[in-house]
């Protein structure tokens, strides 16, 4: 089927996530089922034909039919729109009310309990002739067989879908340029200060509210904080508790699984433990609020408002390398 061909030619173009290829119910795009009728595609780059792919994914913030550069590549390249489906922007109902209609959508990204759910209900199709014929993806082929034995009743061995953040490293190797999350600062203020030595979270604190004095608003003269909190991802990725929390654990180099930590020597304590990093950054936070130094928006504001400040200079402190590219 050409949709099928197609799909995955944009999968093994941009893998980046967990995605799974969902069975399209009667509420499919017109598109869809035309290409689905036409017979299979030959040729790369060679697609006449619009379509349209419903792209359902729990860690988008965005909703709608996607915009920007790697739009404009999956559009001159095969002739098709992302439209993208985000329960964090449409709520959680979404997805059951997608899943009662037989159509989570064309290609899926799911928690791993999700997806266990949709391949017994079955909402996801079975692409285990498909994944063969693209060399690319079966580079990983170890890391998605693990994925898909792990599927309950799976004895068969069929794949269903693809893990995220797969790597042709070994597990002990580091091979990002920058590190996921760690305290990024403005240079530009930072250097102001006469870039003093930061050896611990308190020194960290005094330099921002330095900074935030000298600065406290934008160029615009709107007003700038250090920290600008949301919560739109609270209780996402497995784990439990505040997002922005959780992940500044790793700066201690643990990990928040469900209601326990795990530490750099492999064991685990629970989450709320004293001598774990997620008690100690939460400190952290409420001693930055106790100066001063957190958007007070923090508490109500969703991601996009969260963005929007970091575009415009509102925001001295991040901690994800690709908010770098604000």
């Amino acid at each position: 089927m050409r949709v099928k061909k197609r799909a995955f030619q944009v999968l093994s173009a941009a893998m980046a996530a967990v995605m799974v290829a969902g069975c399209a119910g009667p509420t499919a795009t017109e598109a869809t089922k035309t290409a689905a009728a036409a017979g299979t595609e030959t040729g790369t780059g060679n697609y006449d034909e619009p379509m349209t792919f419903d792209f359902y994914d729990v860690a988008a913030n965005y909703q709608g039919t996607q915009a920007g550069w790697f739009a404009k590549v999956v559009k001159d390249k095969f002739n098709i729109e992302l439209n993208m489906i985000s329960p964090q922007v449409a709520g959680n109902g979404i997805y059951q009310t997608r899943c009662s209609t037989g159509n989570l959508g064309d290609i899926v990204l799911l928690e791993r309990t999700d997806f266990t759910d949709c391949v017994k209900a079955g909402l996801i199709k079975d692409i285990t002739a498909d994944i063969k014929n693209y060399p690319d993806l079966m580079t990983y082929n170890d890391q998605i067989t693990v994925l898909n034995k792990a599927l309950p009743e799976n004895k068969d061995g069929k794949i269903y879908g693809i893990p995220c953040q797969m790597t042709n490293t070994s597990p002990t190797s580091y091979s990002q340029d920058v590190i996921k999350s760690s305290p990024l600062l403005r240079w530009d203020l930072y250097s102001e200060l006469g870039r003093p030595d930061i050896k611990n979270t308190d020194d960290l604190l005094d330099v921002l509210e330095k900074m935030m004095k000298a600065h406290p608003t934008n160029n615009a003269g709107d007003p700038a904080y250090p920290l600008s909190l949301w919560k739109d991802w609270d209780g996402g990725d497995g784990m439990l508790g505040i997002a922005n929390v959780a992940q500044l654990t790793t700066w201690y180099g643990e990990i928040i699984k469900g209601s326990n930590i795990l530490k750099p020597d492999n064991t685990f304590i629970p989450v709320n433990s004293k001598d774990g990093a997620y008690y100690k950054m939460l400190h952290f936070l409420n001693d930055a609020n106790r100066r001063g130094i957190v958007d007070p928006d923090s508490g109500t504001q969703d991601w996009n408002t969260a963005c929007d400040k970091m575009k415009t200079g509102r925001v001295y402190l991040m901690w994800y390398n690709w908010q770098v590219g604000f």
